[in-house]
């Protein structure tokens, strides 16, 4: 990806670039041009790796967490209060609320409570693969602008855990 700066020689126009295409214009007495947003798309998404015409969708926030450790992790997690997040984009923080029942804090809000959220788990207490660990929204209304509850439980039972790694990634 190339972003570059250009300007006539006596510094009265110029324009932001962004492999080698106009994204923003400014010209005599500082008037700021938008080009069209077909004309910047290409570049963007050759920024981004994603060819094609399919349009796209950044990540509004993501985090990883351990359920099972408090928010220093240095000791096992409370109901009601944070847990420890290994690493996050727009998450504030994430509380649990009882086993396995998490509540996903977004640093800024989304535009609606109508995205995505898409979740993995370490597959259960005991690691066993053949349970169906999954995360799952506890309920529609649990999905709002500023916050998403989750909780990680047994696909079969509906039991729900505390789990080690549980990942979220929100899209709108």
């Amino acid at each position: 990806m190339s972003i570059s700066l250009k300007s006539n020689a006596d510094g009265t126009t110029g324009a932001l670039q962004l492999n080698g295409v106009d994204v923003l214009s400014v010209g005599t007495g500082g008037t700021v041009d938008f080009p069209t947003t077909k004309a910047i798309e290409t570049p963007v998404k050759e920024a981004l790796n994603a060819a094609g015409t399919a349009p796209v969708y950044g990540c509004r926030a993501w985090v990883n967490f351990n359920g099972t450790r408090n928010v220093a992790d240095t000791g096992v997690s409370t109901n009601g209060q944070p847990v420890f997040i290994r690493a996050s984009g727009n998450v504030t923080s994430v509380v649990k609320n009882s086993a396995g029942d998490y509540t996903v804090n977004f640093t800024t809000a989304m535009p609606d409570a109508n995205y995505a959220a898409m979740g993995v788990t370490n597959e259960g207490v005991l690691g066993n693969r053949s349970t169906g660990w999954c995360i799952r929204n506890t309920d529609s209304s649990d999905m709002t602008t500023t916050s998403l509850r989750i909780d990680a439980g047994s696909q079969s039972s509906g039991t729900a855990a505390d789990q080690s790694v549980v990942t979220v990634s929100i899209f709108r």
